[in-house]
């Protein structure tokens, strides 16, 4: 199979012919796993395939295409599947957890440890998961390993900074929180301000209204922010002061845009699952998960503003983003009509006394204030 496709001229195993020798391969093989009568035979197949991939130099349609027939082999059988994972999560001090335990770390030049093609490919076929990526890339950035830092970088430009990106900046969380403590310990280091210079490059935010999209963009990158296993408080402050770098956070136009972009996807997934949740067994709390996010935002928005001469104090920021809620929720109430999502709406503000809570220690100062900003908003009472 490697010999077949090593003089081809195509890039992806999409624009192969379909009666190519490669599939003929690539079905030989299954076939014959599935029909060896033991286990083994794809838990065998699968190990050579990892090996050939970690220590050959091979071109971008045959790594492809190996990680195709590893991702058949892995659906084939349960003990392949967990294998392979095992192997691709290894937490070997020596050996990266992108190269599988049964090569000597002496025979797998660190190069090839760090291969960005083959890594975007266990990706794409769901063979690695990103938080485990992030989580092991972390680890050997921490470590100091050698080109450990290039490889995140060259990871994010293949997986983030690119016309169909597959991840988002903040699935790489800790990675990069681990290079901040690299330029900490070290301010000269080259490939760590070349990474954090590349990712401070701001989207230019010039016509709000007309950039939902990129919008939706950085909330969803806030909620697999919220969701990630590694996030800590300095990853959410970070964040928020991205926020105000893209000018999302600029003036009352752009806020009450934004806000209404994240509700309009709090929305979306919100009824998604309502309909998921009639025609079959899906938690209900699932549609919550972006107002749960949108809760933490508001909150964390507020507590790391900067009360500077002549702008809003974080009670007044509050009051502020409270009332463009308001707007909003009585717009989506006289529209909407039986279909409001009233249960939305009190999951948002309930959560938003929830992070409130959780903030104490740090709003203590501001918590009178804050209490008149809910109770500014409060429904008024028509007896």
């Amino acid at each position: 199979m490697r010999k077949v496709t090593q003089e081809q001229a195509e890039h992806f195993v999409e624009e192969m012919p379909k009666d190519h020798q490669m599939f003929k391969q690539m079905n030989s093989i299954i076939e014959i796993a599935q029909n060896a009568g033991t286990v083994q035979v794809p838990v065998r197949a699968a190990q050579l395939i990892c090996n050939l991939l970690y220590t050959d130099t091979l071109k971008r349609l045959q790594i492809e295409a190996f990680v195709i027939l590893l991702q058949k082999l892995c659906e084939m059988s349960s003990t392949t599947n967990k294998e392979v994972v095992t192997w691709l999560m290894a937490q070997d001090d020596e050996v990266s957890c992108l190269c599988v335990p049964l090569i000597s770390a002496n025979d797998v030049p660190r190069k090839r440890m760090f291969n960005v093609p083959v890594t975007v490919m266990l990706v794409k076929r769901n063979l690695l998961s990103l938080s485990h990526l992030d989580v092991s890339v972390a680890r050997h950035i921490i470590a100091r390993k050698p080109l450990s830092v290039e490889f995140l970088s060259d990871l994010i430009r293949e997986m983030v900074s690119t016309d169909h990106p597959i991840a988002y900046r903040c699935d790489f969380a800790s990675s990069v929180a681990a290079v901040g403590q690299i330029l900490s310990d070290e301010p000269s280091h080259k490939a760590a301000q070349a990474l954090v210079h590349e990712l401070q490059i701001a989207i230019p935010f010039e016509h709000i209204a007309e950039d939902r999209y990129q919008m939706r963009y950085i909330f969803s990158e806030w909620v697999r922010l919220y969701l990630h296993v590694q996030t800590n408080e300095k990853s959410l402050a970070a964040f928020v002061l991205q926020l105000h770098q893209l000018n999302v956070m600029g003036d009352t136009t752009s806020v009450t845009a934004f806000l209404r972009t994240c509700i309009e996807v709090g929305i979306a997934e919100y009824e998604a699952v309502e309909a998921e949740v009639r025609i079959r067994d899906t938690r209900a709390d699932q549609g919550y998960v972006s107002v749960d996010a949108l809760a933490k935002l508001i909150v964390t928005i507020v507590k790391y503003h900067q009360e500077e001469e002549g702008s809003l104090t974080k009670p007044g920021l509050l009051r502020s983003i409270l009332s463009l809620i308001i707007v909003l929720f009585n717009h989506y109430y006289e529209t909407s009509g039986d279909g409001f999502p009233q249960k939305l709406f009190f999951r948002l503000f309930s959560t938003l006394l929830y992070e409130f809570k959780q903030a104490q220690a740090d709003l203590e100062p501001y918590s009178q204030g804050i209490l008149f900003a809910f109770r500014y908003v409060q429904p008024l009472s028509t007896e």
